[in-house]
Order: C-alpha cells, then sequence, then structure tokens
C-alpha cells in the first residue's frame, strides 16, 4: 500500500517558525500538530490524533526496539523496559502522552497498521524529505525539552525507551545524510554525558560537511566549543589553525576570532 505525504507551502512555514521559536511544551505539541496534518495530507487518518488504536508498546514498539541489540554493547546504554507502570499524576500522564506519541512520529511507518496492511506493506512516497526534516525537529526537541521533563518526573523507563527510539531513528532515517546524522547522534550522545562520543560524533559532523554547505562553520565552531568546554584547549587551537588554512576566505574573520578566543580561554583557566 502507498502512502503519499503532500507538504504544502504553510506546512513549510510553520516548520520554519517552529525552528526559530523558543522551545517549550507549546513547541512540542505544535510540532505533533504539523507532523499529524502532513501524514493525514494524502486523504488517510494517520495522524496519531486520528488513530482508533493508539500504540500498543508491547506490539508496535518492543519488536522495534529489540533491534537495540544488534547495534551496541555498552551496560551504561539504556535498556528498553517490558512494562510501563500505569502513570497517575497529571503531569506524568502528559509527559507519557507525549513519549507515546512522540515515538509513534519517529517509527512512523512501523508504529501504523492500517486495515489488513501491516506496517512492512506501507510505502511512503511524496515529500519524504520534509518528513525527515520533521522528524529532526521532534529528535531535537524531545533532545533538549522532553528527556529533561522526563528526569525531572523520574519517568525512567519513558526515559528509556526514548533514548532508545532516538538512537535508532538517527541510525535508520539518517543513513543517507551522515553528517545530520552524526549531528544527532553528537546530540543524543550530550544529553547521556557520554561526551567522548558527543565530541567524536560532533567532529564527524563536521568532517562530513563542504565547507559549501551553510552550516559548515557552525558545525566548525559547535566542535570547537565542545573542546573548549573540555578544556582541550591545545586540541581546540590546534583544530581552529587547521580550520582557518583550510576554509575559504569569507570565513577567515570569524575564524580568526575563534582563535583569538581560544587564547584568551586557556589563558583564563591557566589563573
Amino acid at each position: 500500500m502507498k502512502i503519499k505525504l503532500i507538504a504544502d507551502n504553510q506546512h513549510k512555514r510553520q516548520y520554519k517558525k517552529l525552528l526559530t521559536s523558543e522551545w517549550s511544551s507549546e513547541t512540542v505539541k505544535d510540532s505533533f500538530l504539523l507532523i499529524d496534518d502532513l501524514l493525514n495530507s494524502g486523504g488517510l487518518s494517520l495522524g496519531y490524533s486520528k488513530r482508533t488504536d493508539k500504540i500498543d508498546w508491547e506490539k508496535n514498539i518492543l519488536p522495534y526496539i529489540n533491534l537495540i541489540s544488534l547495534k551496541i554493547n555498552d551496560d551504561k546504554f539504556p535498556v528498553i523496559p517490558e512494562k510501563i507502570p500505569q502513570r497517575r499524576s497529571a503531569s506524568k500522564i502528559c509527559n507519557h502522552n507525549i513519549v507515546s506519541e512522540a515515538v509513534y512520529n519517529l517509527i512512523f511507518p512501523l508504529s501504523v497498521k492500517i486495515g489488513g496492511f501491516q506496517n512492512s506493506d506501507l510505502k511512503l512516497e511524496g515529500d519524504l524529505n520534509f518528513f525527515k526534516d520533521l522528524k529532526s525537529l521532534v529528535f531535537l526537541l524531545v533532545s533538549d525539552y522532553v528527556l529533561p521533563e522526563l528526569a525531572k518526573e523520574q519517568m525512567k523507563e519513558e526515559t528509556d525507551i526514548m533514548i532508545c527510539v532516538l538512537f535508532l531513528n538517527a541510525l535508520i532515517t539518517w543513513h543517507d545524510n551522515p553528517s545530520h546524522q552524526n549531528y544527532l547522534l553528537s546530540v543524543l550522545f550530550d544529553k547521556l554525558g557520554w561526551s567522548d562520543l558527543y565530541r567524536l560524533h560532533l567532529h564527524n559532523a563536521f568532517l562530513l560537511t563542504s565547507s559549501e554547505e551553510h552550516d559548515y562553520l557552525t558545525k566548525a565552531q559547535a566542535y570547537w566549543a565542545a573542546l573548549i568546554d573540555a578544556q582541550m584547549f591545545d586540541d581546540a587551537e590546534d583544530f581552529a589553525l587547521k580550520l582557518l588554512k583550510n576554509s575559504k576566505e569569507e570565513h577567515f574573520e570569524e575564524i580568526k576570532e575563534i582563535i583569538n578566543l581560544n587564547f584568551y580561554f586557556q589563558k583564563k583557566s591557566s589563573k
């Protein structure tokens, strides 16, 4: 069964607005509404709000999450829980529902079944790149806003589910864009406190980005800042000097500022 997604100008304007807004619970809800509208654009009720059969953790998520055992062997990495505690407080119920909708959107179409069609029978067509961009927005919103909220509420099971889904989303959805894939992984590992992997994937994201791309210098600055935060001043200086040598002339002034800041932070830390 083919599913054609159609993104109109209103969808794209709303996406840009969300990207530049101050992220909050409302931004998360608005991103869900936008994905919902896109999933319903082909004439079928595919969005999360339209589903009468809400996501079933055991049937829809656990088989997908079991892939986690194939790609990582680290005792610190979360293990998907077999059961979710029944949440009773209003705030925890709200956060649980946010996780449910985020997972549905991030793993779609694996999260949906239509009539007699299994999810493996569904084929997405149309504005797939836009849909991927929306998934990326949800990834960042969950990492920056939802995960801290889950931690405050001590909702470990939902946190573990969300981390596993984010990891697999980066691997599978962005397999054809290794630069963005590495950037998303750096975001996730930063949230997990895995600083070495955070810097590794941030550096990979930069190395896989052409100097012609609009976010080339942004990624360079992000990696340099990560080195500074870790007080790896010599590595940061070496990176900045190589950056100056290998970049386009239009970037020289900003890179020189980075080099000056490198000396400033190094001097400041030695006092």
